[in-house]
């Protein structure tokens, strides 16, 4: 970590650090930067796990963001320790024990020895520095799991939807298939009347005895007459069921269509389904290793402040809001950020629990 000291820290100030009464004002609570149960992954321990219970085992990651906007800031807003104004009194200085006012000098801090208490602060500041570097990274991939959710969420129902229609279209492609299959049984009917009439026809002969008898009343030409009227009749109604048979064809050639428009958008979102459940795996993947590291920071910053401090002594929050503030400027890297504020409360209690 770059340590430029920008500020060097007065023998004076440090004495009233370590001996004198402190007055201060602290903020209000900080909200924590949990993204909650369900679908949405969250930083263990620092931004997620409250509960020092379940430290250090705890992974803090959930897979969803159904309930995860709902249970970040909000909740750590009530997870956060507020700090009224008033008078802490050799409170610091009990908490740091025996520090030496001359050895956290810039180059104390710069140079210190890592077993030494000014070195654990030294170690704490890196700590936390380093926290803050990798912050960004994990709200940006936080944001993009979410993203890559929602898009694979809309992604299944329209797949939902589609399959849907697709159904819909076999159902009707079906009926209209039922529809064709009549209407070809009624032409086939029709054929088979006009052959008979045809038959009939060719079968008539105007030398038939019942024709050419003196008291025949039968007439020939009436007969044919009669029988083309039939054939006629039949042939119309063949002319008329195939229209009615060309049409269905056309719905059917018009659903078919439609239902291979359908696969190919159905085709096309599981392309892009499959990318997206990639890119999700990779995006886990990389924010599971970001948000080990955040862990392993602070864990490291609140095992660091624990060695500045007396073994016995508690450490709270306006402890650790004196040591942020006594560090700020003290490295050009480290400034007493929102982001630093907000890992307080995580580093009270990671650092006050049972070992």
């Amino acid at each position: 970590m770059n340590q430029n000291i920008q500020a060097n820290l007065g023998y004076s100030a440090l004495v009233t650090l370590i001996f004198g009464t402190i007055i201060f004002s602290a903020p209000s609570a900080n909200a924590g930067n949990a993204y909650g149960a369900e679908d949405n992954p969250g930083k263990a321990r620092g931004h997620v796990v409250n509960d020092v219970d379940t430290h250090p085992s705890a992974n803090g990651q959930a897979n969803g963001h159904a309930n995860g906007q709902a249970n970040g800031h909000a909740n750590g807003q009530a997870n956060g320790q507020a700090r009224g104004k008033g008078k802490i009194g050799g409170q610091l200085a009990a908490a740091l024990g025996s520090l030496n006012a001359a050895h956290a000098s810039i180059n104390g801090l710069k140079h210190a020895s890592k077993n030494s208490r000014v070195g654990a602060l030294a170690s704490y500041m890196d700590a936390l520095v380093s926290y803050e570097q990798k912050d960004p990274l994990y709200h940006s991939l936080v944001d993009r799991l979410i993203a890559v959710k929602d898009e694979l969420t809309a992604i299944e129902a329209e797949i939902g939807v589609i399959n849907g229609n697709i159904g819909s279209l076999d159902s009707q492609i079906g009926t209209v298939d039922g529809q064709i299959g009549a209407v070809g049984g009624q032409i086939g009917t029709i054929d088979d009347g006009i052959a008979a009439v045809s038959d009939q026809i060719a079968a008539l002969n105007p030398e038939d005895p019942k024709y050419t008898s003196a008291d025949s009343t039968a007439s020939y030409e009436a007969d044919m007459a009669a029988l083309e009227a039939d054939k006629a009749v039949l042939e119309a109604d063949k002319a008329a069921l195939e229209s009615d048979k060309a049409a269905l064809e056309a719905d059917m050639a018009a659903l078919e269509a439609d239902k291979t428009a359908l696969e190919a958008d159905k085709a096309a979102l599981e392309t892009d389904q499959l990318a997206l459940t990639e890119e999700e795996t990779n995006v886990q993947d990389a924010l599971d290793v970001v948000t080990a590291e955040l862990n392993a920071a602070i864990d490291s910053a609140a095992n660091s402040l624990k060695q500045a401090a007396n073994k016995d002594s508690q450490i709270d929050a306006a402890v650790v809001n004196e040591v942020n503030t006594l560090l700020d400027g003290k490295s050009e890297d480290f400034t007493y950020s929102e982001v630093i504020r907000e890992t307080e409360q995580y580093v009270v209690k990671i650092a006050n629990a049972s070992d």
